[in-house]
């Protein structure tokens, strides 16, 4: 019977958040708002030591996003992280593999929260600069890279459904704002990009016909960026449900209003999600809710237990640091970019900072993760703005509340 209602939960959160696929509604919001969160840190946190506390209380990290009204997640998956260029290669496991994110995704379906998978074409990070090739595809042609991205896609959707937890929605590449898989597929040559995105489509659909296809850019503050991208797209015949951004800061103060206004009115079959952002929570989540004609489906903040505005604490200071600026001219992935820590140390998050510093010494690598990313994080007072989001969102109000 627990079973039961879990998935009656499940369902409810899930598969009601869209409309029907029916004339200029398609993909509208009808059910929930999506209260989002890319955790995709938490395993190998955990791995580390990570503990997760609320009030005091250590808690699994669903329960604690669960308790906050937040009803989805965002998985990033790689191709090969264990490959000799991969995210996670010299390490015990192999982080953002295919059976971490479906492990993964037990633990969201259990906390009755929706999945959007965001696949990166790569065997480590994908941003608009750089969308390597996988290794195991590096020598092949375009006809065969073109049937891997079908066949990768495909596998990873087919797994996750028949794991019991489906993808409610799907990433095909990562802030692919210049392209994919680099070079055949540059944006410079929109026909191979438009080919690859259709080949990684149906590969989606063939799996799971009910799963929504989702396009990321990385500028969502730049309708002047956005639209001929869409417009190069879909005039190729590239049919996706929804238009994914990142709006991490603004060059100026209405951009990401004027752009998600925009959008919703010259593309009225897609709905708006914002795919990443941190800082201004309760700003941005406005700005989509009230988008018109309700294509403002949700948000997922990235990384909110260690990265830039974190929802969490170590050590008495905000875990990841805080958001440098909310307003830039970068036309790159940092805009706003995460402040320093007091150290004055680089972005110890990332990579490319981890392999400097260490090299092949695995042990001093392993010794040095344990205690950055390990330890106790405590939910911080920025969690309360969910539970006032969900309440204010709700569709009808909550009575009482």
């Amino acid at each position: 019977m627990k079973t039961f209602l879990t998935l009656a939960i499940f369902c409810f959160l899930t598969a009601s958040v869209f409309a029907a696929d029916t004339n200029t509604d398609k993909n509208s919001r009808t059910g929930p708002f999506i209260l989002g969160a890319d955790i995709s840190w938490v395993p190998e946190d955990e791995a580390d030591g990570a503990q997760y506390f609320d009030h005091g209380v250590r808690k699994d990290i669903f329960q604690i996003l669960h308790d906050y009204k937040f009803n989805y997640v965002r998985l990033r998956l790689f191709v090969d992280p264990s490959s000799s260029d991969g995210y996670a290669r010299g390490r015990s496991e192999a982080f953002c593999d295919l059976e971490h994110v479906k492990a993964m995704a037990k633990r969201a379906k259990a906390a009755g929260m929706g999945i959007l998978l965001d696949i990166h074409y790569s065997d480590t990070w994908s941003s608009p600069g750089h969308q390597e090739k996988p290794v195991a595809w590096m020598d092949y042609d375009f006809t065969q890279l073109t049937q891997a991205v079908h066949d990768f896609t495909h596998r990873a959707i087919f797994e996750l459904k028949t794991n019991g937890t489906p993808a409610d929605m799907v990433q095909i590449g990562n802030e692919i704002s210049d392209g994919m898989l680099f070079p055949d597929g540059r944006r410079s040559n929109w026909d191979n990009f438009a080919a690859l995105l259709k080949a990684g489509i149906a590969g989606a659909k063939d799996a799971d016909p009910s799963v929504k296809i989702v396009l990321h850019h990385h500028l969502g503050r730049s309708n002047a960026q956005m639209r001929p991208w869409l417009d190069n797209l879909i005039k190729r015949g590239v049919n996706f449900d929804i238009i994914g951004m990142s709006c991490y800061a603004q060059a100026q103060e209405g951009d990401w209003k004027t752009n998600f206004d925009d959008l919703a009115k010259r593309y009225p079959d897609k709905g708006l999600l914002v795919a990443e952002y941190s800082a201004q929570k309760r700003y941005i989540n406005d700005l989509m809710f009230n988008t018109p004609d309700r294509k403002g489906l949700g948000t997922f903040i990235w990384e909110p237990t260690r990265h830039r505005e974190s929802l969490f604490d170590k050590n008495g200071k905000n875990a990841g640091g805080g958001q440098a600026s909310n307003f830039t001219n970068d036309l790159g992935t940092n805009q706003g970019a995460r402040i320093a820590p007091a150290n004055g140390a680089a972005n110890t998050n990332s990579p490319e900072y981890i392999g400097r510093s260490f090299g092949t010494n695995e042990t001093a690598r392993a010794a040095w993760r344990r205690q950055r990313f390990g330890g106790r994080y405590d939910a911080n007072d920025l969690f309360n703005l969910y539970p006032q989001m969900a309440k204010d969102y709700a569709d009808p109000p909550v009575a009482g509340q």
